[in-house]
């Protein structure tokens, strides 16, 4: 490795300067066919079976190792961690994932909260 370039935590990702890479298997990594408009599970939780719909929900997010965004194991780091950047996409990925999978009435009352496991809570 260059003099810029270190490994952290057994290569879960690399700083390349200002640029970090995260491998395949960090919760931070979002791969080429995520996006913003992917629907989770099947059908938008709408009032009713909440229990199936969370279900659901948790065995995606559990799968694409993104789980810590809302039970809080993933907390926001801190405003000078240059991690911060990337956990923020993350972050709005998984919301947008969660408000996807609502019914638009109920993705409407939680559009503005700020993180996944706020929306999570709300939820709950």
């Amino acid at each position: 490795m260059g003099d810029n370039d270190s490994a952290i935590s057994d290569n879960e990702f690399i700083d390349h300067s200002n640029e970090i890479t995260f491998h395949p298997s960090h919760p931070y990594y979002l791969s080429p066919s995520d996006n913003p408009g992917l629907m989770l599970v099947a059908k938008q939780f709408n009032g009713t079976c909440f229990g199936a719909w969370r279900r659901a929900i948790i065995i995606v997010l559990s799968t694409k190792k993104k789980i810590g965004f809302i039970n809080g194991s993933f907390p926001q780091p801190a405003p000078t961690s240059p991690l911060l950047d990337q956990w923020e996409q993350v972050n709005h990925m998984v919301i947008s994932w969660i408000l996807n999978s609502l019914d638009p009435e109920i993705a409407q009352s939680l559009i503005f909260t700020k993180t996944a496991k706020g929306i999570w809570d709300e939820l709950n």
